[in-house]
């Protein structure tokens, strides 16, 4: 049975696929919406009864019970301040990924590979970029449509003046570098008091948890995880109940955030995880049945790539 941190280090494994899939991600068809490659299926026909259950019970949904992956990016391009803007103003909280660049700024971009979308006036690995001359050119928004031509890559000061009370904002640090990012993004975070524990969550890996406790106690990190072994639905399921239970306490550990798995994610597990004091956030989750269904099982919030759509199907659902 693997510990929590022996999950947590074969997680490094799947980051290092991921990066390599992104490259992969360079032939897509620029005039289409950017792929998301670990989205799952619909849910499936007895988890639509299940979920319609749940809506009979439940009654209601709000935008605080969803958080928009990488802004509002079903209309806007992904990770920039037309997105995040765009969340907040529809009452979501919002996900969005950083980077450190070579001359100490904090970016915020997807993808390890830089240059995979139209406009990006610098090509290479996002932990080899510089930002001054660079990175601060690059056009990140003619990608998604003709309008948002000139949309720019966002810094870590253009996402924090966007947290404010009643929605939540997730900083997820892809940069494997944690030693560097996280104390540039403890400055930052001072620059901008409105950005506070209660409105800022931060998703960082294993290695940078330690740090982040001893220097940013007040901050509890968000703990990704995946219930198989790979990023597959046929992949072979994990021993949910051994990853739970070897969660970090509630102290450093705010929220957990699985990828949704109908099939694993029970609400005995979800139960399991709130007796810790810790919340569960499931990504990525785009139709409204499973949305449902997650929220029935006691999941506290959603995690999706069209927040706007979503919460008006999960509506009229």
């Amino acid at each position: 049975m693997l510990s929590y941190a022996a999950m947590e280090k074969k997680s490094l494994a799947v980051s290092a696929l991921a990066a390599a899939q992104s490259i992969a991600c360079l032939a897509w068809d620029f005039s289409t919406p950017q792929p998301n490659k670990y989205e799952l299926p619909p849910a499936s026909p007895g988890v639509v009864q299940e979920a319609k259950a749940a809506k009979a019970r439940l009654k209601t949904v709000s935008p605080s019970m969803i958080i928009a992956h990488r802004g509002e990016c079903e209309y806007c391009p992904e990770n920039t301040v037309p997105a995040f803007a765009a969340a907040v103003a529809g009452g979501f909280g919002f996900e969005c990924d950083l980077w450190l660049a070579n001359d100490g700024v904090i970016f915020i971009t997807h993808d390890a590979w830089i240059g995979g979308k139209k406009g990006h006036a610098a090509k290479g690995w996002a932990t080899n970029m510089v930002w001054r001359g660079s990175l601060e050119k690059s056009d990140v928004g003619s990608w998604k449509a003709p309008e948002w031509t000139g949309t720019r890559m966002p810094t870590i000061d253009d996402v924090l003046p966007w947290a404010g009370d009643g929605h939540e904002i997730e900083l997820h640090v892809c940069d494997s570098r944690t030693d560097l990012i996280l104390p540039k993004l403890k400055e930052a975070l001072s620059r901008h008091p409105n950005a506070t524990p209660q409105n800022v969550r931060i998703n960082v890996s294993w290695r940078g948890r330690g740090w982040l406790h001893e220097n940013l106690p007040e901050y509890r990190c968000t703990s990704n995880g995946l219930l198989r072994d790979g990023w597959r639905v046929a992949d072979k399921p994990l021993d949910v109940k051994a990853i739970v239970d070897g969660m970090a306490p509630a102290g450093q550990i705010g929220v957990w955030s699985p990828r949704w798995d109908e099939d694993l994610l029970t609400r005995e597990i979800i139960e399991r995880v709130h007796r810790k004091g810790i919340r569960v956030c499931v990504w990525t989750v785009n139709d409204a049945a499973s949305a449902w269904a997650a929220l029935g099982r006691g999941v506290d919030i959603v995690m999706t790539d069209r927040p706007s759509s979503l919460l008006r199907e999960m509506k009229e659902f």
